[in-house]
């Protein structure tokens, strides 16, 4: 949940407002809490989007060559 038994915030995780849930950190690395996924960044379109969830696979790109 975030929170260690010493009542400390756990690394990956946030909490922004006191007697409040805490929340995983998007972005950086570490799947947890709610995440499905957590590529490191916080880009879109690659597979895991900004809010760290799964992105449906982008449509092959069609070179003028033929290949993708």
């Amino acid at each position: 949940d975030g929170c260690s038994a010493v009542c400390q915030t756990e690394v990956g995780w946030s909490c922004p407002i006191a007697g409040a849930l805490c929340v995983p950190v998007c972005g950086d690395g570490s799947v947890l809490g709610l995440e499905q996924c957590d590529d490191g960044d916080l880009d879109n379109g690659d597979g895991c989007s900004s809010t760290c969830a799964i992105e449906p696979p982008l449509p092959p790109q069609i070179f003028a060559n033929g290949f993708e």
